[in-house]
């Protein structure tokens, strides 16, 4: 008589398995940054009199030269956030809520949208700039009260920086400062980069 074959249930993901995860993360986050700088520096290059402190960066999408480059710098910045939040959630191994990665791909498709929305397309483009910023303010905010409660001191600079976040955007709303808009997003991807450093140097130090 023949045996029927036995069906295994699926094992539980190993720490190694689910801290791949994270490392992609890392990588992701580390190559869409760069890709990001890179691809505006060639925006700027075509866009002739560009200035930091009088043109604001989405200027750069709706010149023809220069649209291209720029859109596609935050489209691929965009979606890498968003799967930059998905990696973290899968892994497991970091303390951030769903909530504040929930609000963290939605920051990502956001910033994707002012690729898709030019400074010319309103109201739809200040929804997807003013959404990134408060949806990265939110992310930062969550998680730095998540590590509070928690008793990591961590906490309180993610507290501080969404706050100072939160607050580029409300004065650049009222009164529009390009360099304002250029001191957040700097602000944005630096934090960006020293916390995907971070995790690429966990993974390797595990």
């Amino acid at each position: 008589m023949a045996r029927t074959p036995s069906r295994k249930t699926p094992s539980a993901p190993t720490p190694t398995q689910r801290n791949d995860w994270a490392h992609w993360a890392g990588w992701i986050a580390i190559v869409s940054i760069i890709a990001f700088a890179a691809l505006v520096n060639l925006a700027v290059q075509n866009y002739p009199g560009f200035s930091f402190s009088e043109n604001f960066l989405s200027d750069l999408g709706v010149f023809p030269a220069s649209a291209d480059y720029f859109n596609s710098a935050v489209i691929l910045t965009g979606l890498g956030v968003a799967f930059f939040a998905v990696a973290i959630h899968k892994s497991q191994r970091y303390p951030v809520t769903p909530a504040a990665l929930l609000s963290l791909a939605a920051a990502g498709f956001l910033l994707a949208g002012v690729g898709v929305f030019n400074s010319d397309v309103e109201p739809h483009h200040f929804l997807a700039s003013g959404g990134f910023f408060l949806f990265t303010a939110l992310a930062v905010l969550l998680t730095g009260y998540h590590w509070v409660r928690n008793h990591m001191v961590l906490g309180w600079i993610g507290l501080a920086g969404g706050v100072l976040l939160v607050g580029f955007v409300v004065i650049a709303a009222l009164s529009p400062q390009p360099l304002l808009q250029k001191i957040a997003v700097g602000a944005v991807l630096i934090g960006y980069f020293m916390l995907a450093l971070g995790i690429i140097h966990d993974h390797f130090k595990k």
